[in-house]
C-alpha cells in the first residue's frame, strides 16, 4: 500500500507539535462540459489558461432503487479542532465515532488509545469489535499508512455500514482495523477519491452509487460556526438554506488523472488566487499581487489552513501575534469578538469566502491561535483546512472532478435540492441558494 500523504500533522492544536456573483448564469455548452477560467498552469507558475471541467461516467448497478439524497449530522470536538461523525457498522450494529476527513480515502477504525493524541477522547469514540458481527469478514490483507505524525497498521475487513441516518444498509465495505497506531485522534472515515483513483476497492462513496443509493458520487458539506455543533454532510444533495448565492465552481488543480500520474493519488486541490483581511471598520486589504496563484488541498481533517509563511508573517501582524518556540502564532483572543473577516480568493474574484474572526481565530481555551500558519520549508503543504471550512459552504463533485463553494450563511429550515435526478447539473443552471 502507498504510504499517504494526507498531513495528518494539521490536525495538531498547538503544543502538539466586495464581490458578487451575477443573478443569471452564462450559457452551458453540452451538458458534459463546464467552462471554468484557472489561474494556475504547470509548474505551480501564474498564468491564465481556459479549461474545461469533463464530466466523469457513472453508473448505478440497481436501478431500481429511487434515487435520493441522504444525510449525516456532524459533531466538533473542542470548538472545532476536529468534526466528528457516528456511523453503525456490523451486525448488530456498532456504534463509532469517526473523524471526516477530506483529505484521505479510507476509513480506518481502532486506533492503540494508549498512544493517542488524546487518549480520552480516543476511548470514548468506540472500537469497533470484528468477533461480535455476523457480517463481518476479515480480508486477510494487511496495511500500514502514515498520516504525518502518526499513523495506523492492521489488517483490512468488510462488514455492513449504515448510512443517511441508518436507512440505507452499505454491505460489504472494505475498511481497515487497526492493530497498533501512533499518535492519532480516533478513527478516520476518509471522503476522497475511491476506486477511480486511489484505491483498487470500492470505498462508501462509490457503494453508495453502485448500490443506487444516489446516482452521482457527489457530497455537500457544511461544519457550522465555530463551537455551535449543527454541521452536517449531504450525499446526492445540496441544502440551500445553508448559503446565499450561486456555488462557484473550482476546478480540480492538477486534474486527478495528473496528480495520480504525479503523486499516485488524487486530492481534492484547488487554485487560490488571492488572501487578504478586513479589519474592523477598515476597507479590504489584500496582501497578495494579481498574479497570485496556489494549489490548496481542502482539507476537514486539518485544524489550521497553511500558507506561504511570509504571507502568514503579514496577516499575524495585524492580530498582534506573538509565535512560540514551536512557530505557531498566538494572537490575543480579544480578536475573536472584533468585526473583521479574512479573505480567500477564487477564480480571480468570482467567489471569495470571508472567513469571521470568530471562525477563523481557533479557542484552545485560555489561548487562541491564528487560523493560518506556515507550510512547512521547501514542501508544498498548502491547506485549506478547517478555519476556512467553517465559513463557505461545499460541494465536493467527482463527476465532474471540482469542489464548489459559496460562503457559508445558514437561514430557516433545511431546503434540500436532490442532486441526482439531473446528474449534478443543477449545480451550474438552477441551484441559488438563500431564503
Amino acid at each position: 500500500m502507498e504510504i499517504f500523504m494526507v498531513f495528518w500533522f494539521l490536525l495538531l492544536p498547538p503544543g502538539f507539535a466586495r464581490f458578487f456573483r451575477p443573478q443569471s448564469r452564462p450559457q452551458r455548452g453540452d451538458s458534459n462540459t463546464l467552462r471554468v477560467g484557472k489561474a494556475c498552469t504547470g509548474k505551480g507558475q501564474p498564468g491564465y489558461i481556459k479549461t474545461t471541467l469533463q464530466r466523469a461516467t457513472v453508473t448505478a448497478s440497481n436501478q431500481s432503487i429511487v434515487p435520493r439524497w441522504g444525510r449525516e449530522p456532524l459533531k466538533e470536538f473542542q470548538e472545532g479542532v476536529v468534526y466528528l461523525m457516528d456511523i453503525d457498522i456490523g451486525t448488530p450494529k456498532q456504534t463509532i465515532t469517526v473523524i471526516v476527513d477530506t483529505g484521505s480515502w479510507e476509513l480506518y477504525l481502532n486506533p492503540n488509545c494508549t498512544r493517542a493524541a488524546d487518549p480520552t477522547f480516543c476511548v470514548e469514540s468506540g472500537h469497533y469489535r470484528p468477533t461480535s458481527s455476523s457480517t463481518s469478514k476479515n480480508l486477510t490483507t494487511r496495511y500500514y499508512v502514515s498520516f504525518g505524525t502518526g499513523g495506523y497498521v492492521g489488517g483490512y475487513f468488510s462488514d455492513t455500514l449504515w448510512f443517511g441516518n441508518d436507512f440505507w444498509p452499505v454491505s460489504g465495505l472494505q475498511f481497515g482495523v487497526s492493530d497498533d497506531s501512533d499518535y492519532v485522534w480516533a478513527g478516520i472515515l476518509g471522503l476522497g477519491y475511491g476506486k477511480r483513483f486511489n484505491t483498487k476497492y470500492s470505498t462508501l462513496l462509490d457503494l453508495l452509487v453502485s448500490y443506487g443509493y444516489i446516482n452521482v458520487p457527489m457530497f455537500s458539506l457544511d461544519v457550522g460556526s465555530q463551537g455551535n455543533g449543527t454541521g452536517e454532510i449531504i450525499v446526492g444533495g445540496v441544502d440551500t438554506h445553508k448559503f446565499k448565492g450561486w456555488l462557484e465552481p473550482l476546478e480540480l488543480y492538477p486534474p486527478p488523472d495528473k496528480q495520480l500520474s504525479m503523486w499516485k493519488q488524487a486530492q481534492y486541490w484547488v487554485n487560490l488566487t488571492s488572501f487578504g483581511y478586513t479589519a474592523p471598520g477598515a476597507a479590504m486589504t489584500t496582501i497578495t499581487n494579481s498574479n497570485f496563484s496556489r494549489i490548496m488541498m481542502v482539507d476537514t481533517g486539518s485544524t489550521y489552513s497553511y500558507i506561504d509563511a511570509d504571507l502568514v508573517s503579514l496577516l499575524a501582524k495585524q492580530f498582534s501575534a506573538t509565535i512560540d518556540e514551536q512557530g505557531v502564532y498566538y494572537v490575543p483572543c480579544k480578536y475573536r469578538e472584533m468585526d473583521g473577516f479574512v479573505h480567500f480568493g477564487f477564480n480571480h474574484g468570482n467567489m471569495v469566502i470571508n472567513a469571521k474572526y470568530r471562525d477563523f481565530i481557533i479557542s484552545f481555551g485560555s489561548r487562541c491561535a491564528l487560523g493560518v500558519q506556515p507550510a512547512d520549508a521547501g514542501v508544498n503543504t498548502w491547506v485549506l483546512g478547517d478555519t476556512f471550512i467553517r465559513s463557505a459552504y461545499i460541494v465536493f463533485d467527482q463527476v465532474y472532478d471540482a469542489v464548489w463553494v459559496a460562503n457559508y450563511q445558514p437561514c430557516g429550515s433545511p431546503s434540500v435540492v436532490d442532486l441526482t435526478a439531473n446528474a449534478g447539473n443543477q449545480l451550474w443552471t438552477e441551484i441559488y441558494g438563500g431564503c
